[in-house]
């Protein structure tokens, strides 16, 4: 169950989800470059959008194998988006990870019960980012090989 805090200090043996593709949604221009270079460096194929409207469109398009996304957003917020990925069944096992500058009891709650598969507090750095984004491919693909 906390094999999420392990990994954060775990060294790095190189992406084995390398080419699969991301989705990073953020309002911040800065922070989405950021994350957008982060896992670019790490060798995923990584698209942004700046809002959930923008990333609702891409998605219908080429559906992304995972989706990161700012919490706290203009317009349609992270838990509005989330909740129409998770209700859509063409969408609704893509991996969502929130991130937020927000770690009050009441936004984490929301973001799981939205159908979040993880909550990152921002800030956070680019290792710590992409080993995230390994770990939720590798439940991924353990849930795939165990039927799940």
């Amino acid at each position: 169950m906390w094999k999420w805090l392990a990994n954060i200090f775990a060294p790095t043996k190189g992406n084995l989800y390398k080419g699969r593709s991301v989705l990073v949604v953020d309002d911040s221009p800065v922070e989405r470059e950021f994350y957008t270079r982060s896992l670019i460096k790490a060798e995923f194929n990584v698209s942004g959008a700046e809002n959930a409207s923008q990333a609702l469109e891409m998605i219908r398009s080429r559906r992304p194998d995972l989706i990161i996304s700012d919490y706290m957003m203009p317009g349609m917020n992270g838990k509005e988006f989330c909740v129409q990925i998770k209700e859509d069944p063409v969408t609704n096992s893509i991996p969502v990870i929130f991130l937020t500058g927000s770690a009050s009891s009441k936004d984490v709650l929301e973001c799981f019960q939205a159908g979040a598969d993880n909550y990152l507090a921002k800030p956070i750095d680019a290792k710590t980012l992409v080993r995230q984004v390994c770990m939720a491919f590798e439940d991924m693909d353990s849930a795939k090989k165990s039927g799940s």
